[in-house]
């Protein structure tokens, strides 16, 4: 059965598409927003001033989806000792801490492909496997006191550990950039002679 609309409720049908279709964006939605409609696409999430950076951490600032710059603080694992260690026994990481695991010393300035894993750790943690371009290849999850190996697609130079969850916060994504001066000159100025 096919309803019968008056033509004046017509009319007003017409309005009231046209005024929706002008309420549309032109751009694209974040994926995340598109996926959570309650989230909003790239909300500013760096509160303003640099906060200070407690020592032995130095700052490394991300380039999230929207272009915005997201700072870490992270403590450097440069030597295979500290790398070995990473984050385990752990009890609390602070939200914007977290460790780089630098590979450049220790394989001659050239990518790696080297798995991580989980035991011992008590915190659940996510991991950026950054390129020597400053580039991130890939982001995974990483349960606590798992003993499941965590192994990108790519070699990579640097590996970022932070709380289970932070880059996707932060609209951190494959491709994001990072700018990591601060801590290869803090890597420099250690093994200067």
């Amino acid at each position: 059965m096919r309803s019968h609309i008056p033509p004046s409720l017509r009319l007003l049908a017409v309005l009231a598409t046209s005024l929706a279709l002008s309420q549309i964006p032109t751009s694209r939605p974040s994926p995340v927003a598109a996926a959570n409609e309650t989230v909003a696409a790239c909300p500013s999430l760096t509160p303003p001033g640099d906060p200070s950076v407690p020592p032995p951490y130095v700052k490394i600032t991300f380039v999230n989806e929207c272009g915005e710059p997201v700072s870490l603080a992270v403590d450097i694992a440069a030597t295979a000792a500290d790398q070995e260690r990473g984050l385990m026994e752990v009890s609390d990481l602070p939200p914007d801490q977290g460790e780089l695991f630098a590979f450049q010393n220790l394989a001659g300035g050239s990518e790696v492909v080297v798995g991580f894993w989980m035991e011992d750790t008590l915190i659940p943690l996510s991991i950026a496997f950054i390129g020597a371009n400053d580039e991130v290849h890939e982001i995974q999850d990483m349960q606590a006191e798992s003993t499941n190996i965590h192994l990108p697609r790519a070699p990579y130079l640097y590996a970022v550990e932070a709380n289970l969850g932070w880059f996707t916060r932060h609209e951190i994504i494959p491709g994001a950039t990072v700018d990591l001066s601060p801590a290869v000159a803090q890597l420099g100025a250690s093994t200067a002679p």
